[in-house]
């Protein structure tokens, strides 16, 4: 019994912070809406203005979407497992053959053509033209 009021204290407490959620204010700031305002925030009605009528035709429509779903999901379901049922059975001790290992083959460098090696290295000093005077 205690299990009873229990639960029934809890959801009744749910229920509440639920409602006194949907209550509070919202903010536009920037591309975010948030429940604490920002500099230059912009409040927004966020209650919904929907008829009682046209909250039930937006309820149904939503369970008969759900309902067409589960039918397709069904559906999906059944026919992987007949593709399973007729597809061959593929036999775990069935290797691949080793591919045939041929030498490897480097390409040769070409040498390069050179000139004559000197044997020292002469440098010279570019000579300074003399002013006249």
């Amino acid at each position: 019994m205690r299990k009873i009021r229990f639960a029934v204290l809890l959801i009744f407490f749910c229920a509440c912070l639920g409602s006194a959620s949907a209550q509070t204010a919202v903010y536009k700031c920037a591309n975010q809406y948030s429940d604490t305002p920002c500099p230059q925030a912009v409040a927004v009605k966020a209650d919904d203005a929907r008829s009682s009528t046209q909250k039930s035709q937006a309820d149904a429509s939503t369970k008969r979407t759900a309902a067409a779903g589960k039918e397709l999901e069904i559906k999906r379901l059944e026919k992987n497992a007949k593709a399973t049922k007729t597809a061959p059975a593929q036999r775990a001790s069935k290797t691949l053959p080793e591919p045939k290992k041929e030498p490897l083959v480097v390409p040769k460098k070409p040498k390069l053509q050179t000139k004559e090696k000197l044997d020292a290295f002469v440098g010279q000093v570019p000579q300074t033209k003399k002013a006249s005077p």
